[in-house]
């Protein structure tokens, strides 16, 4: 038995061509789990979990492997509870780290389910630096909402609304130092 987190070739037959660990980006020594198969298993995982003042903000489980984000979304909620003066509004995580699959579709790392529509340089990918979060922010003006970013290190201009689920779309500067390494640790 190896060293490393992986103990055989491909076990779930992802297909990574003459790369047998494509299901580790080729580095099953220092991937643990590169495409996210592993999920959201239990409240707290520090991959998906994001708690503030005892309420989660990530209910679903979304794969959100950037540590910089994960702590983004909290001081963003955070924020808008402090300009509100209440937690009564509607503050969830809706999607989150994204990689591409052996036939080039981008899927969830949550649960490798194909996300349509996602942009070839879509922040949400591991190989981008997973810097995005996507967030159902309901019984909040989108004033607010961009007065509250401005105190967070998510670019304002990288905001997008306007999706069929009604999502707000927040992304971290594109720089190396706001992406997340393999292991969830961030690089720079």
């Amino acid at each position: 038995m190896g060293n490393g987190p992986f103990t055989q070739e491909d076990p779930i037959g992802i297909a990574g061509g003459l790369n047998l660990y494509g299901y580790a980006n080729g580095d099953p020594i220092n991937f643990s789990d590169a495409f996210g198969l592993s999920g959201c298993r239990q409240r707290g995982d520090p991959d998906c979990s994001i708690v503030v003042d005892g309420r989660e903000l990530n209910p679903e489980g979304y794969v959100i492997s950037n540590e910089i984000v994960r702590t983004e979304v909290a001081a963003l909620y955070s924020a808008l509870v402090q300009e509100l003066d209440t937690d009564d509004f509607t503050f969830q995580v809706t999607g989150g780290d994204r990689f591409r699959g052996p036939d080039g579709t981008h899927r969830s790392s949550s649960n490798g389910s194909i996300v349509a529509g996602s942009d070839s340089k879509s922040p949400h990918l591991i190989e981008r630096g997973a810097r995005a979060v996507d967030l159902r922010i309901q019984g909040v003006s989108d004033a607010a909402v961009d007065e509250a970013l401005q105190t967070t290190r998510f670019l304002p201009a990288n905001t997008r609304r306007g999706y069929g689920d009604r999502h707000t779309h927040v992304a971290l500067p594109n720089e190396i130092k706001y992406y997340a390494k393999p292991e969830g640790g961030i690089e720079g």
